[in-house]
């Protein structure tokens, strides 16, 4: 059904709260970015039903046990559909019903604080900007820090940069020089895996400064746009997958 939309992509829209979720189509993909470090799931990993660093959903790992759905149904239903806004043929996926409710929004933080595992998280890191609502909850419930990965030109001290490409040009993200120590454990998290440009740009600056990734974690992929191909042979988790 998703296929047939003629919808357009803005991986990066402003601010907050104000920006539901956008469908972009298979013709905007941008080439694929190639990372060879890989992150192995615990033994005892929630979802270890997985293979073996699986790029899966939430909802197959559920299948897999034998109960389908039945951690993320609640939250895929309350993901409202807003038609022809901001511009005419575009479909956003709002997610502020779930922001909106205390109990969907406790359950989003602990089924992304849950795909860390077992491991002790050192830092969590959320991508500008929907990415910092769940990630800076997340980190207080890992008792962690959080880093944030932001724009070009909003961070004021020294920062490294990536740049990922656009339907038209390019973007810029950025993060601090000295966010991240040499083989601290990170949980990345986004609300939205689409074309996978900014994960990819965050993964590389992560790498850059020694982070070792435990899980790409997300609350919402867009599988038919294959985003995960640009993140390299990686753990990653969507709680919904459309």
């Amino acid at each position: 059904m998703f296929c047939r939309l003629f919808i357009f992509v803005q991986e990066a829209f402003s601010p907050l709260l104000a920006n539901p979720l956008i469908h972009p189509p298979p013709a905007m993909r941008s080439p694929a970015a190639s990372f060879s470090h890989t992150t192995s799931i615990h033994s005892d990993h929630p979802f270890r039903a997985l293979r073996e660093a699986a790029n899966c959903s939430v909802p197959a790992a559920c299948e897999q046990l034998g109960n389908p759905m039945a951690e993320t149904i609640h939250l895929r239903e309350a993901v409202r559909d807003v038609h022809d806004f901001p511009k005419p043929g575009i479909v956003f996926k709002d997610i502020t019903p779930i922001l909106g409710n205390s109990a969907l929004f406790k359950d989003s933080i602990k089924l992304l604080a849950e795909t860390a595992g077992d491991t002790t998280i050192d830092k969590v890191v959320g991508i500008d900007a929907r990415g910092f609502i769940f990630a800076s909850a997340v980190a207080d419930r890992l008792n962690a820090g959080f880093v944030p990965i932001r724009k070009k030109g909003k961070l004021p001290s020294t920062t490294r940069e990536a740049a990922y490409e656009l339907e038209y040009g390019e973007a810029i993200v950025e993060i601090h020089e000295d966010a991240i120590k040499d083989g601290e454990n990170i949980l990345l998290i986004d609300d939205l895996l689409a074309t996978g440009g900014t994960a990819a740009a965050a993964l590389h600056l992560l790498d850059g400064l020694g982070a070792n990734i435990i899980n790409v974690s997300f609350l919402i992929e867009l599988t038919f746009l294959e985003g995960r191909t640009k993140l390299g042979a990686r753990p990653i988790s969507s709680l919904i997958s459309y």
